[in-house]
């Protein structure tokens, strides 16, 4: 970080040391999101005009391209278009891994695996096999039989892969057109796009671009513990926090509440002591563990998972988009409201980010239904059915869907015709 500050900083005689300016720290952090919002277009069409394999290869081959440029970059525009561009790859992968990921696995491990995505992405890339409901769209019921079974083989009985696959030509076949983005907005399809929207809001408005972007530089300044020490802890605990505690959403959000209102208490005096310096940082931390025990990875599942089959990947690419256009605003603000000659607010900025994050533990109490161990066609009859969000718990996985539907389509030949639209 010192080095990066004497090539793109100035020296602040206050601090005695080079800084980032705020203007350029603002502009640093916030301009990749223009980045990320085409990526996230390309992805999202790229996948639905060429299946999400192609996705991935296209978008490991562009992060190649944009790190090359950035670790040349020898002034701060280079430093900017190459954030930007590297952007678009990380917009790609939004539109597609947790999408793919949430119809690849099997219903009782979805949560887990969903939340985990960042983990694995260039393994996945290699190794992805193709949707079987990508399939089935697209007419392939023997493609997608065969997949079914490879992803299931070992683990499952053949009574309970040929189940699933019924399970999923009953869904698609009860209307197996692709949407349009108007169709988001009407019927029980607007309740799913509003759940998943205000997830992704809250997701970036409850302020995890304050630690994810801005800690490091944040905790430097304060002066209470070297800056790599803590990006390392915070590192470790966060991936821990994420593999141990991958759904708990209501707790997640009353953590980052209860972390930040206590960091903008302990910011409220003009010269914080040494002790009130080290409890600011360790409540960076708390937030940052709250983050990662709700809305950072439970975010994907439920943005993933909620969506009809024919609308997941439109549903997902805007719910992201507002998450994306949050996150700029959020992250553009925040060097802002930080430092002098603006706000300065400093630890204070707290309160604003706690008082976001009670909101989001109220909307995740009344607003998000329960789907735990649900497969993805059972969600969609319940929202078929009109049930209403906080009566999902009361439904159990095996019996949602009645036994004369899946009848039903056993009796069609094993090759159903499925007819398909492209997406408007």
């Amino acid at each position: 970080m010192t080095a990066f500050e004497k090539k793109f900083g100035v020296y602040r005689p206050s601090l005695k040391r080079y800084a980032i300016e705020p203007y350029f720290l603002s502009l640093l952090n916030s301009l990749t999101y223009i980045g990320q919002v085409f990526g996230l277009l390309l992805g999202s069409y790229i996948a639905r005009r060429w299946g999400r394999r192609m996705s991935f290869f296209v978008m490991c081959v562009w992060a190649w391209i944009s790190a090359i440029l950035l670790v040349t970059a020898q002034h701060k525009e280079q430093v900017l278009i190459g954030r930007i561009l590297n952007f678009v790859y990380v917009g790609m992968e939004l539109a597609v891994v947790p999408v793919t990921q949430s119809e690849l696995v099997p219903a009782r491990v979805r949560g887990f695996v969903v939340g985990t995505y960042q983990l694995g992405i260039l393994v996945g890339a290699l190794l992805i096999s193709v949707s079987p409901r990508w399939l089935l769209l697209r007419n392939r019921p023997d493609d997608a039989r065969a997949n079914l079974e490879l992803l299931r083989r070992g683990r499952f009985s053949e009574e309970e892969i040929e189940a699933e696959f019924q399970t999923l030509v009953a869904s698609i076949n009860i209307n197996v057109e692709k949407g349009s983005f108007k169709e988001i907005w009407q019927g029980n399809n607007l309740k799913r796009t509003l759940v998943c929207i205000g997830t992704n809001f809250f997701l970036q408005a409850t302020g995890q671009s304050f630690t994810s972007k801005y800690g490091a530089v944040f905790v430097k300044d304060i002066g209470a513990i070297d800056p790599f020490v803590f990006k390392t802890i915070n590192s470790v605990i966060i991936i821990c926090a994420v593999l141990l505690a991958i759904s708990l959403l209501i707790i997640g959000s009353l953590i980052q509440a209860g972390s930040l209102l206590a960091m903008g208490g302990l910011g409220t005096t003009d010269e914080p002591s040494k002790s009130a310096k080290i409890g600011i940082t360790a409540l960076t931390t708390v937030f940052a563990v709250g983050f990662n025990f709700g809305l950072g990875p439970v975010s994907h599942v439920i943005t993933a998972e909620l969506p009809s089959s024919r609308l997941r990947d439109i549903t997902y690419a805007t719910a992201s988009t507002v998450a994306v256009v949050t996150s700029f605003a959020v992250t553009f603000s925040i060097p802002y409201l930080l430092y002098e000659p603006y706000a300065a607010l400093e630890a204070r900025v707290g309160f604003i980010f706690g008082s976001i994050s009670f909101v989001a533990a109220i909307f995740a109490i009344f607003c998000v239904p329960e789907c735990k161990n649900m497969t993805l066609e059972e969600i969609d009859y319940l929202f078929n059915e009109n049930t209403p969000l906080l009566e999902f718990k009361k439904f159990k996985h095996g019996h949602i869907i009645p036994e004369e539907v899946i009848e039903e389509n056993q009796r069609r030949d094993d090759k159903p015709e499925l007819e398909t639209k492209e997406t408007v």
